[in-house]
Order: C-alpha cells, then sequence, then structure tokens
C-alpha cells in the first residue's frame, strides 16, 4: 500500500523531485520504492529519461485505479474519525480576496476553536480554481450567475447574495454637483480592482442598472489598479479615486463619513455567494464540517448583515 501511494504522489506531482518536495523525501528513496513497485508488477509504469518524466500508457491506467483505491482507504480512515465525532485533518479551500478580507477571514478562527485537530490552508485568489487539480476541499465563491457551473460532479451549497456600491470620499463626492447624473464619472479619477486572470490592465469597463431599466457603461484609465482590496479601498478613502467594491466592505466607512455612496439607485451587480465542493458522500468529516460551519455563518442572514 506504501509503495501504491508513493507512486501516486510521483504521479500526481509530475516527477520524483516535486514528489520529494512535496513529501519531504528523498528523492532517491521514491524512485527505488516506484522500481520496486515495478518489479513486483513485472511491468514498467514510469520511463526513466534525464530529458523528461513520462508515465506508461499501463501506468496511467494504474494510476486511476491506485487513486481510487487510496481514496477509498481515506474514506474507511474517515469512518473512524466520524465514530469519534471530532473532525481532524487539514482542509484546503479557496476564497475570493474581498470576501476573505470582509467576512470569511473573521470566522474562520471559531471553526478551528471548535475543531483544534483541523488545520486549515486557504488560497486567497480570485480566479476560477479547479478543485480537483489543485486538490482544493472547498471553494468559495461569487458570481451573478450559476449556469457556468460545469465542472463533472461538481456540488453547490448556496449562502447568500452580496451586491457591490460606487463609492467615493467626501471631498469627490463634494465636488460633483448635487444634481449630476452618473455620467458625471468621466470628470473624475478612479481606482479599480485588478481583473483575476489578467498581468496588466490598462483600462477598466463599469456596467451599471438604473431606474426605469436604464443602462450605463463607462470606460475609464483607473489612477490604481490593484488586486488587494484593502489597497483599493485605501485610496478611495483617501480620495484618491472613485472605486466599485462590496457594501460590506464599505459599510464601516459609511457610517462614519469617511466614503460616500454615489447614485444609489444605480446597481453595479448583485452576486450569489456559495460553496462549491467535488462531492456530498464520502466527505471526510471535516470538510463536512466546514461546510455546516460556513453555512451556519454566512448563511442568508449573515451575508446580509455583514
Amino acid at each position: 500500500m506504501n509503495d501504491y501511494y508513493y507512486f501516486t504522489q510521483v504521479v500526481t506531482h509530475g516527477g520524483y523531485a516535486a514528489a520529494g518536495r512535496a513529501l519531504q523525501t528523498p528523492k532517491s528513496k521514491l524512485s527505488r520504492r516506484v522500481a520496486g513497485l515495478e518489479a513486483r508488477l513485472g511491468v514498467r509504469l514510469i520511463e526513466r529519461s534525464s530529458q523528461r518524466f513520462q508515465i506508461t500508457e499501463l501506468g496511467k491506467t494504474f494510476y486511476e485505479h491506485c487513486r481510487i483505491m487510496l481514496m477509498k482507504a481515506e474514506n474507511a480512515r474517515a469512518v473512524v474519525c466520524k465514530a469519534k465525532s471530532e473532525p481532524e485533518g487539514t482542509i484546503r479551500i479557496s476564497c475570493p480576496t474581498g470576501l476573505l478580507d470582509v467576512r470569511v477571514g473573521a470566522v474562520l478562527p471559531e471553526f478551528l476553536k471548535r475543531h483544534p485537530r483541523v488545520q486549515l490552508h486557504v488560497l486567497a485568489t480570485n480566479r476560477r480554481v479547479d478543485l480537483v487539480d489543485e486538490k482544493v476541499h472547498i471553494s468559495i465563491r461569487s458570481r451573478t450567475q450559476l449556469e457556468d457551473e460545469t465542472e463533472t460532479g461538481l456540488k453547490i451549497r448556496v449562502l447568500g447574495k452580496t451586491r457591490q456600491i460606487l463609492v467615493a470620499s467626501p471631498e469627490i463626492a463634494e465636488s460633483l454637483d448635487k444634481d449630476s447624473n452618473i455620467k458625471s464619472l468621466m470628470k473624475v479619477p478612479t481606482v479599480a480592482m485588478a481583473d483575476p486572470l489578467a498581468d496588466w490592465v490598462t483600462h477598466k469597463t463599469w456596467h451599471f442598472d438604473g431606474p426605469s431599466a436604464s443602462v450605463f457603461s463607462f470606460e475609464h484609465e483607473p489612477r490604481l489598479v490593484c488586486r488587494s482590496v484593502q489597497a483599493v479601498l485605501s485610496a478611495a478613502r483617501n480620495g484618491v479615486g472613485v472605486a466599485v467594491l462590496l457594501e460590506q466592505l464599505c459599510r464601516p466607512d459609511l457610517e462614519t463619513g469617511k466614503l460616500v455612496q454615489l447614485w444609489p439607485d444605480w446597481k453595479v451587480s448583485e452576486e450569489t455567494i456559495y460553496l462549491a465542493f467535488t462531492a456530498s458522500r464520502g466527505l471526510l468529516p471535516a470538510v463536512r464540517a466546514l461546510i455546516d460551519f460556513l453555512a451556519e455563518r454566512l448563511g442568508d442572514g449573515a451575508i446580509a448583515d455583514m
């Protein structure tokens, strides 16, 4: 069983060196154990070459069976953990940076206190995460639509809705005429969140839905473009430019007057917040516990009251 595990890890990580680093195991040991496995089976699973790492066709098939076997073994261990009623192990989750800063990061310590035998690894990213390839147990996502969730076997648990609003410092707000309309955006500087998949952004386009089914699209060149939601919030607060940010993130500054919401009748977007995970049956107890906890702490009412 150990050699099957070593072989699976070598294939999963794409080579002996990478697997050795991940497992903190000498590369020579992994090579020796896989070679011993091949000798016992009487087949070649991995082609050895100084130029590249390549799995044989039989090795690919063998890998899939090994992966399933090891997953079932892990599930078998999880049954015992569940019987003990104490979730344990490492959970890997991904979360958009804005949600992590606004709400999710604040509730995770509570979960860890409830379950002292659980470790959390959090990937803060706004890009779409492949749960299987990146070995993520739970992905917290924010989308305007759910129709594009097409991964095989993906399960979804909706938490609630949140929306973005247009905000500025009092100085910028006062520079606008009281009777000005949203097209006055063209007269003021802007700051913006960077696109998750683009390295550099030269311009941004914001789309607004207004009263009586009116719409407005605004293309601009922000003075600051950044993937840090806190940096964009700070820039807006200090009068660098107008920003589009999560309403929950801006609420403390709106209440103290450090920020002003502009044209509240114009909506930027309303997004659904939900959890995505790979299976509803056979989940490790720790993963199931985290899903239930996030639904409890970030569910409909909590999202609205952030």
